[in-house]
Parts: C-alpha cells; structure tokens; sequence
C-alpha cells in the first residue's frame, strides 16, 4: 500500500493471502491501523471470532509463528461492567417487541378505535402498566389528566405519593410545553410520524409510581420511563391501544434509591421521553406502516441515543434551565457512554448479539456510529432526511444501512473506526471528510479540565505504538476492532492477519475481517 498523508484505505486481507507491505519511504512515517470485524450481522450471540496479527519486517512474518501478546486491557470503571437497570428493561421490552408478530401481524396500520378528540384536562381514565421489569403481566392504573397540548396528553397515576416536592401545575405545563415545541417536531423530523391508532391526535404519557417500583435497587441506576410496542397492537391482551409513553414519579426515598424531587424528575424524564418517542416512531414505520419485523436491536438502541443528541443539538440552550447547555442535559449520558467504549473497543461489540442487552459501552458505539452515518450522508436541513430513510423501511440492520448510504457495511464501519482517532488529531493533515464527525469535537470535550469528574483519562482512545516486530491474538467482534500506531522507520513493514493462534487459515468467514489504514505523517 502506498498513501498519501491524510489518505485512508480499508482493505480485505483476503484479497492478499492475508498481507499488506507499508511504509518504509521516510524515516518520520506513521499510520494508523485498525484490525476489525466488518461484519454487520446480527446473530443470537453476536459475531465473534479469533484472530493473530503479525507485524514485521519484510519477511520476517509468518502464520506458523504461535503465541503472541493477546488483547491488551486498560483500566476500566467498575460501572462500565454495569448493565443499568434501565438497559435491562429497555432491551428486555425491545425482545419482546420482537416476538410480537407470533401475537398479532398487523397487516398494515390497525383501524382506529376510541375518541375522535384529544383528552381534556380532568378527565379520567384507567392504563395497563407493566407490573415488573420484565413487563410479563400489566397492572391497572386509575389515572387523571393533568395538562394537554397539540401533541401530548400528560396523565398522573391517582394514587402518585403526594409529599413536600411532587409535581406542581406548572410543571406539567412545562413538559407539555417542550414537547409540543422540540421533543415531537424533532422526533417527527427525524424519523418520521408515530400511530394515531386511538385517533386522538396526541401521543399520551402516564406519570406513575408504577415505574419506580419496576427499580428496588437503585446501586446501578434506575427506569426512569418506556414504551412498548405492545400498546400499539389492538388485540394483543394488556394493551393500551394507544400510544403512551409511561414515567416515574416524584416519590420519596425508598430503600437505597434516593428521593425523586420533581425538578429531577422534569430534568432526566425529557432525554427519556425523546428517546422512546424514535422507538414509538420506529415500531410504527417497521411493523404497522409496513408490516415488517422489528429494527435489530443495536441500530434501534442507537437511533434513540441519537435521538437525544439531536435534541440537544437542536433545543434553544435557554430551554434547558439549570444547565450550561441543551448538550449538557441530553447528550452527556451518551458521551460518557462512548468515552467507556473508547477505553477499550476490542471489548465491545458495535453489532451486540440479539440475546445481549448491550453495554453501557455497547451504546456508546453505537450512538457514536448513528452519529457518524448522519454526519456524513445527511441531506437537508439537519441531515434528517438521511435518519427518516432508516426508519421509514422494512429493511432492518446491516441491510438497511447499506441501502440507505449505497456503501458496504464493512468499508462503513472501517472509516467509522478510523475517525474515533483522526477526528480533530493534532497535527495531522486533515484527512478525507469521511473521517470526521462534523458536529461534535469529542476530543477536546474529553480533554477539558472542566470535565475531567466524567473523563478521568482524557481522551481515552490511544492505539498501541509499534516500531518493531510484534504478534498480537486477541477476539473480533462485529463491527468494533484494536487500534494501532506503526511508525515503521524508514524500513518496509508487513501485516499478516491469520486465525486462532498457529493457524494457517484466514480468521473465520463471517468476521470479515478487514484492516483499515489512514496515514497520519
């Protein structure tokens, strides 16, 4: 391979016996090289597969040569090994959701049943809420009207605990407010319309107690509200027929779990809602609009977490009082969720598998990802055209994102990972406009002193630096690779990729494992 400084080129090592020669021209070469998986299949567990990477000098590598350094681990938070309550519940009402089509096969959008006129405040009426986090049984909750705009109806659970901080008028009025202004026309940009199945021409939410029980313990977070695609489908026995987002309460402390005040519960319910509003969107346009299957579970859970940075991207700063920015209240969950990926990405999946709730990690990488995609084939104001394509389709996954870009998902997922590390690298001449995330600069966020409380290493992702021969085994899993830094100086270095450890075989077919090189000086 020969680059230009600033060129990239992903490869497949199959193409060569598994080996490509670099460098060797000037003595001050550097490259980036990531060995990854390719693959956006989503299979029951995930893709993975083992892998021995030999660098070296011109014939010197060899498959026969065994042993060798495996994937090298960095410190990692205890919380980041932590699968929030709330991932649980939320990847828990996704796989259910995705077995719905054995209860019923919509066959197109459902007739509309109910009133024909939005609820008016005071007005009463009953819900089925999950009964527990695994949301196998509902529960009957009596309910009161609160406050209701033009495309929301906010109800309260009438048997809410009523203490010295519990929401007041005035605070239903502001979440009505900024649904009406940003949640619903950001969503509804985004990703396309929601059902009107009980033809009321609102989207509903419940504030109930209900939601802070599913959380007895609150050591690793807890739900702070969902929805499920059940309540969408008219015969499907404890459904709603409605479109209804559920929340927690104000309530006291109970247990290890700390008071619910109600300016936290305003603060944290808004990424929330905005979140479940692109699932809502999403269950609509795949199942009832087109009668498809549900959106694998890794790009469903990415488009939410991009849902809440186009939120905070989009939201007036003046709107979100008591923080230094829009950015601040939604999308710091997400940066703090790629920054743990980033600590070490060999780890994670980016395509996690259909059984996994995905990591907080996980999450990272993938809203990294949407985030990415967007930036680079956005058209329009905002690009939103781009993400309501995915979501408007009953393509799901790997296929869908290939049809949307018109690029192949492997070739996708190697400029994705070069740009977690070129993106606004000092000193490197800028690279392609592929390589970039045109609305954030990660680095210099993470690299903030001012925010060293939620990034105590800085800007986490650092390549291992190769000079000299090295072999490295290790595990590829799909759509997330090892990074490296090889400064060949001056001499011809060789890359051999192979199997298990000793093997003379290529890694397994479906990693498609490719390697992808973006020269930095």
């Amino acid at each position: 391979m020969s680059l230009a400084v600033g060129a990239h080129q992903v490869i497949d090592p199959r193409l060569s016996g598994g080996c490509a020669r670099l460098g060797g021209a000037a003595g001050d070469e550097e490259y980036l090289v990531v060995l990854f998986s390719g693959s956006g299949l989503e299979t029951k567990t995930g893709v993975a597969g083992p892998y021995t990477f030999h660098i070296g000098d011109v014939g010197s590598v060899s498959v026969a040569a065994g042993g060798g350094q495996g994937d090298a681990r960095v410190w990692v938070a205890p919380e980041d090994e932590i699968e929030s309550a709330a991932v649980r519940f939320d990847a828990e009402l996704r796989r259910r959701e995705s077995e719905l089509h054995v209860v019923e096969a919509p066959g197109g959008p459902p007739a509309a049943v109910g009133p024909v006129a939005a609820p008016a405040v005071g007005e009463k009426r009953t819900f089925q809420v999950c009964s527990n986090s695994s949301c196998g049984q509902t529960t009957t909750v009596n309910a009161t009207a609160r406050a209701v705009g033009q495309s929301v109806a906010i109800y309260a659970d009438d048997a809410n605990p009523q203490f010295a901080d519990t929401l007041q008028l005035e605070d239903y009025d502001e979440m009505v407010t900024v649904f009406d202004s940003h949640l619903y026309p950001i969503g509804t940009a985004a990703f396309g319309t929601p059902s009107d199945i009980d033809n009321n021409g609102v989207v509903l939410i419940l504030i109930s107690k209900r939601v802070n029980d599913f959380t007895t313990n609150c050591v690793d977070g807890r739900v702070i509200g969902y929805f499920y695609g059940g309540d969408l489908l008219t015969t499907f026995a404890g459904s709603n027929k409605a479109e209804v987002f559920f929340t927690f309460a104000p309530a006291p402390a109970a247990g290890n779990c700390s008071a619910v005040v109600r300016r936290t519960a305003l603060n944290q319910l808004k990424p929330t809602l905005i979140h479940e509003f692109q699932h809502m969107i999403s269950f609509n346009q795949h199942r009832l609009v087109r009668s498809g299957n549900q959106e694998e579970t890794w790009l469903n859970e990415g488009l939410s977490h991009l849902a809440e940075d186009l939120a905070g991207q989009l939201i007036p700063n003046a709107d979100c009082p008591g923080f230094n920015s829009c950015r601040s209240q939604f999308a710091t969950g997400n940066v703090s969720n790629a920054y743990s990926y980033w600590l070490d990405p060999i780890r994670y999946a980016l395509v996690f598998g259909e059984s996994s709730n995905g990591t907080l990690p996980e999450r990272g990488a993938g809203f990294l990802f949407a985030r990415w995609l967007l930036d680079q084939f956005g058209s329009g104001e905002n690009g939103l055209a781009f993400t309501r394509a995915l979501v408007g389709t009953n393509r799901l996954g790997q296929a869908n994102i290939e049809a949307v870009t018109g690029q192949g998902f492997a070739l996708l997922a190697g400029q994705w990972l070069l740009t977690s590390y070129a993106d606004d690298l000092p000193g490197l001449v800028e690279p392609s406009g592929k390589l970039a995330y045109d609305t954030w600069d990660f680095r210099t966020v993470m690299n903030n002193p001012a925010n060293s409380g939620l990034f105590p290493n800085g800007y986490p992702l650092r390549p291992e630096i190769v000079a000299s021969n090295a072999i490295r085994t290790g595990e590829l899993k799909g759509g997330s690779g090892r990074y490296f830094l090889l400064r060949p100086g001056g001499t011809p270095k060789e890359l051999l990729l192979s199997g298990a450890s000793g093997s003379t075989n290529q890694p397994e077919q479906e990693l498609l494992a490719r390697l992808a090189v973006l020269r930095i000086k």
